[in-house]
Protein backbone atom coordinates (compact mmCIF):
# COMPACT_ATOMS: atom_id res chain seq x y z
CA UNK A 1 0.00 0.00 0.00
CA UNK A 2 1.31 3.24 -1.04
CA UNK A 3 0.68 6.36 0.85
CA UNK A 4 -1.61 7.15 -2.13
CA UNK A 5 -3.44 4.60 -1.28
CA UNK A 6 -4.31 6.91 1.86
CA UNK A 7 -6.65 10.03 1.85
CA UNK A 8 -7.53 12.12 4.95
CA UNK A 9 -11.77 11.69 5.95
CA UNK A 10 -12.03 15.54 6.11
CA UNK A 11 -11.43 15.36 2.32
CA UNK A 12 -14.16 12.83 2.01
CA UNK A 13 -17.84 13.75 1.34
CA UNK A 14 -19.61 14.82 4.29
CA UNK A 15 -21.69 12.04 4.42
CA UNK A 16 -18.88 9.80 4.65
CA UNK A 17 -16.62 11.68 7.17
CA UNK A 18 -15.80 10.38 10.31
CA UNK A 19 -12.40 12.24 11.35
CA UNK A 20 -10.35 8.94 10.47
CA UNK A 21 -8.26 8.02 7.65
CA UNK A 22 -10.06 6.25 4.75
CA UNK A 23 -8.43 3.78 3.25
CA UNK A 24 -9.25 3.67 -0.69
CA UNK A 25 -7.94 0.94 -2.57
CA UNK A 26 -5.49 1.53 -5.69
CA UNK A 27 -6.78 1.26 -9.03
CA UNK A 28 -8.15 -2.78 -9.56
CA UNK A 29 -5.05 -4.36 -12.08
CA UNK A 30 -4.97 -7.50 -13.50
CA UNK A 31 -4.23 -10.12 -10.95
CA UNK A 32 -5.01 -7.73 -8.23
CA UNK A 33 -8.75 -8.15 -8.39
CA UNK A 34 -8.31 -9.92 -5.04
CA UNK A 35 -6.86 -6.87 -3.17
CA UNK A 36 -10.86 -5.52 -3.26
CA UNK A 37 -11.64 -8.69 -0.91
CA UNK A 38 -8.86 -7.95 2.09
CA UNK A 39 -11.07 -4.97 3.03
CA UNK A 40 -11.98 -6.37 7.08
CA UNK A 41 -14.55 -3.63 6.68
CA UNK A 42 -16.32 -5.01 3.80
CA UNK A 43 -16.40 -8.74 4.20
CA UNK A 44 -15.35 -11.39 6.62
CA UNK A 45 -12.54 -13.74 6.45
CA UNK A 46 -15.15 -16.60 5.94
CA UNK A 47 -16.80 -14.63 3.20
CA UNK A 48 -13.66 -13.92 0.98
CA UNK A 49 -13.15 -17.56 1.72
CA UNK A 50 -15.91 -18.54 -0.15
CA UNK A 51 -15.67 -15.93 -2.32
CA UNK A 52 -12.16 -17.27 -3.67
CA UNK A 53 -13.86 -20.79 -3.73
CA UNK A 54 -16.77 -19.87 -6.02
CA UNK A 55 -14.03 -18.41 -8.51
CA UNK A 56 -13.06 -22.10 -9.24
CA UNK A 57 -15.14 -22.54 -12.15
CA UNK A 58 -15.03 -26.46 -13.98
CA UNK A 59 -11.78 -27.66 -12.25
CA UNK A 60 -9.91 -25.05 -13.16
CA UNK A 61 -6.92 -24.11 -10.55
CA UNK A 62 -7.68 -20.98 -8.55
CA UNK A 63 -5.29 -17.84 -9.05
CA UNK A 64 -2.15 -17.63 -6.78
CA UNK A 65 -3.55 -14.86 -5.14
CA UNK A 66 -7.21 -16.86 -4.31
CA UNK A 67 -5.16 -20.04 -3.10
CA UNK A 68 -3.21 -17.54 -0.42
CA UNK A 69 -6.82 -16.63 0.81
CA UNK A 70 -7.49 -19.14 1.25
CA UNK A 71 -4.76 -20.84 2.86
CA UNK A 72 -4.75 -17.52 5.17
CA UNK A 73 -8.77 -18.30 5.99
CA UNK A 74 -7.62 -21.59 6.99
CA UNK A 75 -4.74 -20.48 9.02
CA UNK A 76 -7.43 -18.35 10.86
CA UNK A 77 -9.52 -20.98 10.89
CA UNK A 78 -6.98 -23.40 12.96
CA UNK A 79 -6.03 -20.16 14.76
CA UNK A 80 -9.26 -20.19 16.15
CA UNK A 81 -9.68 -23.62 16.80
CA UNK A 82 -5.92 -23.21 18.75
CA UNK A 83 -7.14 -19.99 20.46
CA UNK A 84 -10.84 -22.21 21.56
CA UNK A 85 -8.76 -25.40 22.70
CA UNK A 86 -6.48 -22.96 24.61
CA UNK A 87 -9.52 -21.13 26.47
CA UNK A 88 -10.87 -24.89 27.33
CA UNK A 89 -8.08 -26.18 29.22
CA UNK A 90 -7.73 -22.89 31.32
CA UNK A 91 -11.19 -23.29 31.71
CA UNK A 92 -10.96 -26.60 33.19
CA UNK A 93 -7.46 -26.04 34.83
CA UNK A 94 -9.56 -23.36 36.90
CA UNK A 95 -12.92 -25.12 37.27
CA UNK A 96 -9.99 -28.19 38.77
CA UNK A 97 -8.11 -25.73 41.02
CA UNK A 98 -11.66 -24.28 42.13
CA UNK A 99 -12.65 -27.82 42.98
CA UNK A 100 -9.19 -28.31 44.83
CA UNK A 101 -9.87 -25.35 46.96
CA UNK A 102 -12.94 -25.83 47.65
CA UNK A 103 -12.15 -29.50 48.85
CA UNK A 104 -9.21 -28.44 50.57
CA UNK A 105 -11.14 -25.25 52.87
CA UNK A 106 -13.64 -28.29 53.73
CA UNK A 107 -11.66 -30.17 54.77
CA UNK A 108 -9.76 -27.34 57.35
CA UNK A 109 -13.40 -26.64 58.52
CA UNK A 110 -14.21 -30.25 59.07
CA UNK A 111 -10.49 -30.05 60.88
CA UNK A 112 -11.74 -26.63 62.88
CA UNK A 113 -14.96 -28.08 64.00
CA UNK A 114 -13.51 -30.78 65.38
CA UNK A 115 -10.59 -29.33 67.06
CA UNK A 116 -13.38 -26.88 68.76
CA UNK A 117 -14.84 -29.78 69.98
CA UNK A 118 -12.06 -31.29 71.59
CA UNK A 119 -11.46 -28.19 73.09
CA UNK A 120 -14.83 -27.96 74.18
CA UNK A 121 -14.91 -31.53 75.87
CA UNK A 122 -11.74 -30.32 77.17
CA UNK A 123 -13.19 -27.68 78.55
CA UNK A 124 -16.45 -29.55 80.27
CA UNK A 125 -13.48 -31.95 81.28
CA UNK A 126 -11.29 -29.49 83.31
CA UNK A 127 -14.31 -28.02 85.05
CA UNK A 128 -16.18 -31.57 86.19
CA UNK A 129 -12.29 -32.36 87.40
CA UNK A 130 -11.83 -28.90 89.52
CA UNK A 131 -15.30 -29.73 91.04
CA UNK A 132 -13.94 -32.98 92.17
CA UNK A 133 -10.86 -31.66 93.56
CA UNK A 134 -12.58 -29.07 95.50
CA UNK A 135 -14.81 -32.10 96.68
CA UNK A 136 -11.99 -33.86 97.44
CA UNK A 137 -10.41 -30.74 99.49
CA UNK A 138 -13.34 -30.26 101.37
CA UNK A 139 -13.67 -33.41 102.19
CA UNK A 140 -9.86 -34.08 103.43
CA UNK A 141 -10.19 -30.44 105.20
CA UNK A 142 -13.28 -32.09 107.53
CA UNK A 143 -11.29 -35.17 107.72
CA UNK A 144 -8.27 -32.98 109.39
CA UNK A 145 -10.43 -31.38 111.46
CA UNK A 146 -12.19 -34.83 112.75
CA UNK A 147 -8.58 -36.38 113.27
CA UNK A 148 -7.59 -33.21 115.35
CA UNK A 149 -10.93 -33.04 117.28
CA UNK A 150 -10.30 -36.72 117.98
CA UNK A 151 -6.55 -36.04 118.98
CA UNK A 152 -7.70 -32.82 120.82
CA UNK A 153 -9.91 -34.76 122.83
CA UNK A 154 -7.95 -37.96 123.65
Amino acid sequence: MKWSDLRDASKVAPKAASGQIVWTPPPVQQEAHFLSTLDPLRHSPHQVAEDAQSREVCGKQQTPAAETICRLVELLHEAEASRDEAKRQLREARTKAEQQTHAERTELEQRYHKLLQERMHCGVKMARLEAELAQFREFMEGYRSSLQREEQGS
